[in-house]
């Protein structure tokens, strides 16, 4: 302290005045020349300047290189608005990202002026804090719009830099896309749905109960006896080999690491060109560990038998009329209900696997 100090310079010219006085002098004229050439101090931690240093010279190589179908990763925009359901959500888009992904958590604030800057600023904190929480590799975005069916075009167009372009659209079933009155808000949710879908976003919409994430968050079976089901579609389309990419990325994470995929197909056992025939033939190119199950016919109720007890299932869904169903022109009111986790699927890219 200070006043340390001068008790100090007080003792030594006391003891003798003559070096006391050479001493102070010596001091003052190093605190001077100090004082004149020292810098400001620059100490920092440079990771964050590294790691985005990095970051700029990877995209740059990346672009660089020519783009092949099997640099395919999810880069996923998560459109959460309900806080309730945007943990299951986002930890589904991690499972699916299957530790090469990217997600970012987007919310859609409606409106103009001020008030709704101010918002916009409290739903992305709101959203970080929330990411945070969840201990979940994920980035946040709130972004205010007056429309949001006009927005979301330019959103997904917008979003990403270099070769890392959004390709994938999350959500919760009738979600935030579909505010409105009932009735006009289903309208106005397959509307924007069928508008992100021709920008060329694959569309992810993601629906389970809490008792259904209950089952997965506490398991009643070992590990090993834990399932996915991906409902394979006709020859097998790009929805279909999405899901079974998808649900292959999920294997990658620990959580899920030791449950089987069954890849469920419609055919009859007496038809020579049965999936029975073909799918293990399939499975063994792809490099994807599954189980070729082939079920007779196919219909709601086929699906219900054969999947009610799984742990998550992949199903492919159609926009016909501006309403969503389900693969066979029908209701999905009347599956997601009996049904656990269920990962609605329908691809707008082409996917090889």
């Amino acid at each position: 302290s200070l006043a340390g100090f001068g008790v100090c310079l007080a003792t030594m010219l006391a003891i003798d005045a003559a070096t006391g006085a050479v001493a102070i002098a010596i001091l003052l004229a190093l605190y001077q020349y100090v004082l004149r050439t020292a810098g400001p101090a620059r100490w920092a931690d440079s990771r964050r300047s590294h790691y985005l240093q990095q970051a700029r010279e990877n995209l740059i190589k990346a672009a660089a290189e020519p783009e092949h179908d099997r640099d395919w990763r999810p880069v996923i925009l998560a459109f959460t608005h309900d806080r309730h359901r945007r943990p299951h959500l986002l930890r589904f888009c991690h499972w699916i990202a299957g530790r090469s992904g990217l997600t970012a958590a987007v919310q859609l604030v409606e409106g103009q002026g001020a008030k709704v800057r101010l918002e916009r600023e409290a739903a992305e904190e709101t959203l970080q804090n929330d990411i945070r929480q969840l201990d979940l590799p994920a980035f946040g975005l709130a972004i205010r719009t007056p429309e949001i069916g006009t927005a979301l075009p330019h959103l997904v167009q917008g979003f990403g830099l270099g070769p890392l372009k959004a390709n994938t659209i999350c959500l919760n079933w009738v979600d935030q896309l579909g505010r409105g009155l009932p009735g006009i808000g289903n309208l106005k949710y397959a509307q924007n749905l069928r508008a992100v879908f021709r920008q060329g976003c694959n569309l992810v919409i993601l629906n389970g109960s809490d008792d259904n994430w209950q089952r997965v968050d506490a398991p009643r079976i070992p590990a090993s006896e834990e399932r996915i089901d991906v409902w394979w579609w006709g020859d097998g389309d790009d929805t279909s080999r999405l899901m079974l990419l998808l649900a292959h990325l999920m294997t990658r994470q620990k959580r899920w690491s030791d449950a089987r995929i069954r890849l469920l197909a419609a055919g009859r056992k007496e038809d020579p060109s049965s999936p029975r025939r073909s799918l293990p033939t399939m499975l063994a190119d792809f490099r994807i560990d599954a189980q070729p199950v082939t079920v007779d016919g196919a219909d709601a109720d086929t699906i219900l038998d054969a999947s009610q007890d799984a742990a998550v299932v992949f199903l492919p869904f159609r926009i016909r009329e501006m309403k969503l169903t389900d693969p066979f022109g029908g209701s999905l009111d009347r599956l997601l209900p009996h049904l656990p986790i269920t990962a609605l699927v329908m691809a707008a890219e082409d996917i090889d696997l």
